[in-house]
């Protein structure tokens, strides 16, 4: 029997370089059209426009910006918020990941464009 008909054939491996490899400025995360160091505190989520420059593509998507975790403190579960990584996230978009790298970060605007106090809103 042959076994190469039964296999089919693979597609090539795509080998992306990661955004954070790049030693290009982080561009901040604006609000309002202001940059924006930190999240409100009645604030964990966000929606978000990420627009490239060069050629107009947007791109819209949705954040956590603070998560919980479950700490164990005297033999007791506490749960805790911690911050995510919203400040140097780029999406999960590989096709928008492939553009920053090919165009470099300062190429896009990264825009916070609603804030919501937790994933149901």
């Amino acid at each position: 029997m042959d076994f190469e008909k039964l296999v089919p054939e693979a597609e090539p491996i795509k080998i992306v370089e990661r955004i954070e490899e790049t030693n290009e400025k982080e561009e901040p995360w604006l609000w309002n059209g202001k940059p924006i160091e930190s999240i409100p505190p009645e604030h964990e989520t966000f929606v978000y426009l990420i627009t490239n420059k060069i050629n107009g593509k947007r791109y819209i998507g949705f954040k956590t910006a603070v998560s919980r975790k479950t700490k164990i403190v005297n033999k007791k579960k506490k749960h805790i918020k911690v911050e995510s990584d919203w400040k140097t996230y780029w999406s999960s978009s590989e096709n928008l990941q492939e553009d920053v790298i090919k165009y470099g970060k300062s190429s896009f605007i990264r825009e916070i464009i609603y804030m919501s106090v937790n994933k149901g809103v």
